[in-house]
């Protein structure tokens, strides 16, 4: 039997009128793409007075405009996007993100409505860990006792995490799932060199974004990829190092909590 699967669409209102959605969202993109409002209503099989009645009911909810004509040239004028257009994209794409995470975290569910409800009884919690690194869980593999997951952080960084059995379990783990690699900052250890980094643990490049020393104790923040990582510990621990700097960290998968 084929399992349920969630849609939803959603968007956003203003002074109780239907602001900006998918569609609008994405006549907004499209114009940024072609460089005018008649390219764009083309490109997304629109007329063009539908396209422009959509951008001047936006523009009057927002109060300001949200485009603004650039100069002609060999091809003649057009049409770009305001900082507050870039704003409107960025918010609706960032609520796609958040409703598509929750969704995936509640669709094995649908079949069990117990657990769906146990699962929307949890609360929020918020740690004290200075490191959640956010990725795409690509495999789980059945150890002896624990469990070994391989998390994608982005197109070159893997990481691997050792969890109960039970814990997968539990926590209704799916390769595919988003979830969050959570990791104190003080179970970090620093390297000059990926050589002398323990062959059995993690170990992600990074740049040296921010640096701070207080007395015997240092913090750093590292640029992995596109996430940060904070790395704190004894001064002596720590090689030489400053702003621009490339360094390797170094921990080991059992130390790695999982969160979704």
């Amino acid at each position: 039997m084929e399992k349920l699967q969630l849609g939803a669409a959603f968007w956003i209102d203003k002074h109780n009128h239907g602001f900006f959605g998918k569609g609008r969202i994405e006549l907004l993109k499209s114009i940024d793409t072609h460089g005018s409002l008649a390219k764009a209503a083309k490109a997304m099989g629109m007329s063009y007075k539908a396209a422009w009645d959509s951008m001047k009911e936006m523009e009057a909810l927002s109060g300001e405009t949200l485009t603004q004509k650039s100069a002609g040239g060999m091809g003649g004028g057009g049409s770009t996007l305001t900082p507050k257009a870039r704003h409107y994209i960025a918010l609706f794409e960032t609520l796609e993100k958040a409703q598509k995470s929750f969704f995936d975290a509640i669709e094995p569910h649908l079949d069990d409505a117990r657990a769906l409800m146990q699962l929307l009884a949890r609360p929020a919690i918020r740690t004290s860990a200075r490191n959640q690194l956010e990725g795409v869980l690509e495999a789980i593999t059945p150890l002896h006792v624990n469990t070994k997951l391989t998390l994608k952080l982005d197109a070159h960084t893997t990481l691997y995490a050792h969890i109960t059995q039970t814990s997968v379990v539990e926590l209704g783990l799916y390769v595919g799932q988003r979830v969050y690699a959570i990791i104190k900052a003080s179970w970090l250890s620093l390297h000059a060199s990926p050589k002398t980094c323990e062959p059995s643990h993690n170990v992600l490049e990074g740049t040296v974004i921010a640096l701070s020393v207080c007395e015997e104790m240092v913090e750093l923040t590292l640029l992995c990829g596109t996430q940060s990582l904070v790395v704190t510990g004894p001064k002596e621990h720590f090689p030489l190092c400053k702003k621009g700097d490339t360094v390797w960290v170094s921990f080991d998968p059992g130390d790695v909590i999982i969160g979704c």
